[in-house]
């Protein structure tokens, strides 16, 4: 059995109503407008059935939409961010970092990348691309406060 992926903006259009709604210059468009996303499909006047009472078209319906929409993927992103930094924190008390990370200490001699004046102590990442499995060039050795502004630099640009 296949699964179908939903997406959070499919909308199959199931509970729709008749609506009327006016266009420019004034004319007015029947439609069935869907319930839950907004749409509005025309349809002649003489298809809308006698005995339906026609509402006015309603575009919140829409806005409302697409706002779940966006606060239900901004959740998801934050999901994801914060498995991510639960992966990662656990990853910087590994074994398989702390070799990592001496080793790049060592190879730049444990002097500052970024400003070559002080004693490195901790090791950055230059992209978060292959963190886990990451060649040591992607790390460089840096001194706190080198790190910390390296770090905020890398938080502003990704906000």
């Amino acid at each position: 059995m296949t699964e179908q992926l939903q997406l959070p903006w499919h909308c199959e259009h199931r509970e729709t109503r008749y609506v009327v709604r006016v266009v420019k210059g004034g004319s007015k468009q029947y439609g069935q407008q869907c319930l839950r996303c907004g749409h509005f499909q025309a349809v002649k006047k003489t298809a809308v059935p006698l005995t339906v009472h026609v509402v006015e078209y309603d575009p919140e319906i829409g806005k409302r939409f697409h706002d779940e929409i966006q606060d239900r993927l901004a959740r998801e992103r934050e999901a994801k961010n914060q498995e991510w930094w639960e992966w990662y924190s656990a990853y910087l008390k590994s074994p398989v970092w702390d070799s990592k990370r001496r080793r790049t200490l060592r190879r730049d001699k444990e002097i500052c990348q970024a400003c070559q004046k002080r004693k490195a102590t901790q090791v950055h990442h230059l992209t978060y691309e292959r963190a886990g499995d990451e060649p040591l060039f992607d790390l460089v050795s840096v001194c706190n406060e080198c790190h910390e502004h390296l770090t905020e630099l890398s938080r502003r640009r990704s906000a």
